[in-house]
């Protein structure tokens, strides 16, 4: 179990540097090359940098914002969410704004179309990796999975509203272009998000076990309340009792159940 825990510590770990490292580049060396934005809290401080750069004697940088805007995003999601998500999540925001900070900007191509779509690409791998080690890239994920956590409901309109907004102020300030080809970069990035991670969609998990109580209680404290399970089943092969536990869960509770039901029944039969 501990070796377990470890190995899924390291690979988070590597999530969040590989998401910071790939952010960096995106941004850096495509987006703000082409002047383009992304979506949620990295567009943001994109969009205040630029306002910056327009209306004060001082640009503010985008790493910088990138932090400050987390900071308190982190403190609640600290309490609401558990340390270790949380922990891991701020992890990949300041390596995004250390590499932000660190990484020489290079020249690849100024042209706007390519620019969105590689920025976009890279940015979304990042992310799709980290969702995929059960951590999230900070910023309004932090609320989404709180409203989540709290209602059992994908709230993506916070997402969809926050880059709603950015790309509409970007397009009013800076020319309905860069606002076009901002939204071909989101669009992007989303696409790789889902090919690494679908959270929307949801799957019937069923559990098979002979230690239905001790399965059943880690789901619980898991959060995962919405099963059924009968105790009546027999063994086709051992002849023993077993418990049938059947859920519905997305696809991002799933990643977190295996580790769950592994650690509570390394021999449970379990199908998706």
């Amino acid at each position: 179990r501990l070796k377990i825990k470890n190995k899924e510590l390291i690979g988070g770990i590597a999530a969040a540097l590989a998401y910071g490292f790939g952010s960096a580049i995106s941004i850096g060396s495509f987006l703000t090359r082409a002047g383009l934005y992304t979506g949620g809290v990295t567009g943001l401080s994109q969009l205040i940098s630029s306002l910056s750069e327009r209306l004060l004697p001082l640009t503010i940088p985008v790493y910088a914002l990138i932090l400050v805007i987390n900071i308190p995003l982190t403190v609640f999601a600290f309490f609401a969410l558990g340390r270790r998500f949380t922990l891991l999540s701020f992890l990949a925001v300041a390596a995004s704004s250390l590499f932000l900070r660190i990484l020489p900007e290079f020249y690849v191509t100024s042209d706007p179309m390519l620019c969105a779509v590689f920025g976009g690409v890279i940015s979304g791998c990042g992310m799709g990796l980290c969702f995929r080690m059960g951590l999230s890239t900070g910023g309004a994920d932090f609320i989404i999975f709180y409203i989540r956590k709290v209602t059992g409901r994908t709230v993506g309109g916070i997402g969809l509203v926050l880059n709603g907004v950015i790309i509409a102020a970007a397009g009013l300030l800076f020319g309905i272009e860069r606002a076009l080809y901002s939204l071909i970069a989101i669009y992007a990035e989303s696409r790789m998000l889902n090919t690494f991670y679908i959270q929307q969609h949801r799957v019937t998990v069923t559990v098979v076990t002979e230690k239905g109580k001790l399965v059943t209680d880690a789901m619980r404290r898991r959060g995962i309340h919405s099963f059924y399970y009968l105790s009546c089943a027999i063994g086709g092969h051992s002849g023993t009792a077993q418990t049938v536990a059947v859920s519905v869960v997305t696809r991002f509770d799933l990643l977190i159940l295996r580790r769950v039901i592994r650690e509570a029944d390394s021999e449970a039969f379990v199908y998706v």
